[in-house]
């Protein structure tokens, strides 16, 4: 990890204790004093905007950390701060928690659970037909079961588009080359308080393995092994999951890991996770609890698809099982803004493990499905990097999101829910959905045919980029401003998605339009960019156009 990315993982930290197995309790107030600062990068502030949302709404405010030491001074030992649920998670101590009910206005205390996750059976249906004659290797079915192939070929990897991961951990060493060249912005452990996603002692051997499979669905490039399916979109990494019996990841990480992704920007959040039945037994959820409005982190998913970050969420993997929960969907999956993602084989067929629906409240679950039966995925064992068939919902759903990354790379303005609509009018069972397969495999390139041909001419026609290839100077002809002139915002990315030069500036009229010119430095490198150009008065997307650096 670079000390680049160290230190945006440092800065953008959530305040928090350091007694991270002790039992903890969620304190929710009428509010949360704030610092009157923004929480989060210039991205994340644009992708509110693109929300509709103000950025300097209270909600997106620090905590005053003045106010956070009123609390230690009580001796309430942080452990999380939520600005959306406007809570905060301390050590269990009666003591301390009817202290500060008598300090300051408290509208609810609740218990934080841990999780027990249920894994998937093994299965025995095997396909031979797998297609292992193209630089995909074996992971080509998982991928052209949605066309993923498809857009590959018309140029769509995910480049520029900016995803977070909730997970166990991960393992980023470089032997495993096929996440070697994985664009890993920032990284954070919230059990540890540290940067470190990797397995730290006394973790158990396999803590990051399976953020790794995970991981490897979305970014892998191991060609003729192992290809991910937006392998050029960048990533942020929350280790919120301890898969020790005993101190089972918690739902207040998870919660303040999604808020980090907030902070940090990112277009899109994937977990494999899912909350049910919990050690104690005690405090467990009820199958009346799934309907989208009681579960925590189910409340927080559809608060973060509020702020412009399309959600997915593994089903889970209880569809064989009876139990009280009658193999049902699980927590966060059941959120009306969660895309959960279910399991089917290489042919398409259901799983049986797959968790169904409804929801308590009577909406289908699961939306969508997704390979998650032989999925070649990355093998964490030690030794060299191999690879093995997966078997659970936890791959189908990093599969979905990577196909969600090209779409939004074909039309970034897209918010997460009518992405999702449109995804679902292009899906097999869209006439029929049920509670097996939701809506079931989106057909992307149908999706990407379908915006092309109904993008504003604005993102197509009407931006003239000259000269291409360029050298010292890009121009830009706007015709649809030609009686306006808003000082406009111009990114060039690389082809990796990497942003590598950034500048404001107004343009002038022109008898066809308004012509903007940029000024490009010497020191900017020969290759294939992305220009990007937004208002800066509105944060609005004016287009993005593809050109080529030459020294002539």
């Amino acid at each position: 990890m670079s000390m680049r990315n160290f230190w945006i993982a440092v800065v953008l930290l959530f305040l928090s204790g350091t007694a991270a197995q002790a039992a903890r309790t969620w304190i929710f107030f009428d509010e949360l004093p704030r610092s009157g600062a923004f929480a989060g990068t210039e991205r994340a502030a644009l992708r509110l905007q693109k929300a509709g949302l103000d950025p300097a709404a209270t909600v997106n405010q620090s905590v005053d950390p003045a106010w956070l030491a009123e609390l230690r001074s009580e001796g309430a030992v942080i452990h999380n701060v939520s600005r959306w649920l406007r809570a905060v998670s301390i050590a269990d101590d009666p003591a301390v928690t009817a202290r500060l009910q008598a300090r300051w206005p408290v509208r609810d205390v609740r218990p934080v659970l841990t999780l027990t996750r249920p894994l998937p059976p093994v299965v025995e249906k095997q396909s031979p037909w797998i297609d292992r004659s193209t630089i995909y290797g074996n992971s080509w079915t998982q991928l052209a079961q949605m066309g993923i192939p498809t857009l590959h070929e018309m140029g769509y990897t995910g480049s520029g588009v900016f995803i977070g991961m909730l997970d166990s951990g991960w393992q980023l060493n470089a032997e495993h080359t096929a996440l070697a060249q994985a664009d890993i912005v920032a990284t954070w452990d919230f059990y540890y308080d540290d940067p470190v996603v990797w397995n730290e002692a006394p973790d158990s051997s396999n803590q990051d393995h399976h953020g790794t499979s995970t991981l490897g669905c979305i970014a892998a490039w191991a060609p003729y092994n192992l290809i991910g399916a937006a392998y050029d979109a960048s990533f942020a990494l929350a280790k919120t999951e301890h898969i020790d019996e005993e101190v089972n990841a918690e739902e207040d990480d998870f919660v303040a890991g999604l808020e980090w992704l907030d902070s940090l920007g990112v277009d899109i959040a994937s977990a494999s996770l899912g909350y049910s039945l919990f050690d104690d037994g005690e405090h467990d959820y009820t199958i009346e609890d799934l309907n989208g409005d009681i579960c925590i982190t189910t409340v927080a998913c559809d608060l973060a698809a509020e702020r412009g970050i399309f959600m997915v969420n593994s089903a889970g993997n209880s569809g064989s099982t009876h139990d009280i929960w009658h193999g049902r969907v699980t927590s966060p999956a059941d959120g009306d803004s969660v895309m959960a993602v279910g399991a089917v084989y290489p042919d398409s067929s259901l799983v049986p493990f797959s968790s169904r629906g409804p929801t308590w409240d009577g909406r289908i679950k699961p939306d969508f499905v997704a390979m998650g039966a032989e999925t070649w995925v990355i093998d964490t064992n030690p030794g060299m990097p191999i690879y093995r068939n997966g078997y659970g919902t936890s791959y189908s759903a990093p599969l979905f999101a990577g196909g969600v990354a090209l779409l939004l790379q074909v039309e970034p303005r897209l918010l997460p829910l009518p992405l999702a609509e449109l995804m679902k009018q292009y899906a097999s069972h869209n006439a029929a959905p049920d509670t097996a397969f939701g809506w079931g495999l989106v057909d992307l390139p149908r999706v990407v045919e379908h915006l092309r041909a109904n993008m504003p001419q604005l993102a197509g026609k009407e931006i003239c980029v000259f000269p291409n290839p360029f050298n010292n100077s890009l121009s830009f002809l706007i015709d649809s401003y030609a009686d306006y002139n808003p000082e406009l915002q111009i990114k060039l990315y690389d082809i990796l998605g990497r942003l590598r030069y950034t500048h404001e500036c107004n343009g002038v009229q022109h008898e066809e339009g308004l012509l903007v010119t940029l000024p490009v430095p010497a020191w900017l490198a020969n290759g294939i960019y992305f220009a990007e150009l937004m208002r800066t008065d509105t944060g609005v997307l004016v287009g993005r156009r593809k050109c080529l650096k030459l020294e002539l």
